[in-house]
């Protein structure tokens, strides 16, 4: 056991070391993916400070980066990012990286983002729901609301009725 704390704990080092030692942009944004599919806890505060970065590719990368990590700071940034993000990439990829997560704050937010805005967004957080829409009926309701309403876009309406098992017809 101690050996493999060792190891990640190494590893989490590393892949600092990469991105302070980043030649580009590029470089950077592979370190912070590296970074998420490790998932250490120690590489969190540098992931989420990268959803700061100005750089909208790089806050892409660091959103898609925290789906592995399941700290408190990681699902907040998450959350903030969905509602709040400028970039519609950057949206989608908090979506999705909230799969899977079962807080009343991230359902919360998934939910906000299914019901307005950006048909990517939206599409996104349905999509997100995952294994929620068999085990809380509340959230298979809301899905189903959203898929017959037929006032509601085509996309999204597909994306409800795939998230609920459902064949679109």
């Amino acid at each position: 056991r101690d050996r493999k704390d060792a190891g990640a704990t190494a590893l989490a080092s590393f892949l600092e070391e990469r991105w302070a030692g980043a030649a580009g942009d590029d470089e950077r944004r592979r370190a912070i993916a590296a970074m998420g599919n490790a998932g250490a806890e120690e590489n969190e505060g540098l992931v989420v400070g990268a959803m700061e970065s100005r750089d909208e590719a790089e806050r892409a990368g660091a959103a898609t980066a925290l789906r592995h990590m399941r700290g408190p700071r990681a699902e907040e940034t998450l959350v903030t990012a969905l509602s709040a993000d400028a970039s519609v990439e950057v949206r989608c990829r908090a979506a999705a990286s909230l799969k899977g997560r079962t807080s009343a704050r991230a359902t919360g937010a998934l939910r906000q983002a299914a019901t307005g805005g950006d048909d990517e967004v939206r599409v996104a957080a349905i999509q997100s729901f995952g294994d929620a829409v068999r085990t809380d009926p509340s959230t298979h309701d809301f899905l189903a609301a959203i898929a017959i309403d037929t006032t509601q876009p085509r996309a999204v309406r597909k994306a409800a009725f795939q998230a609920l098992g459902v064949r679109d017809e």
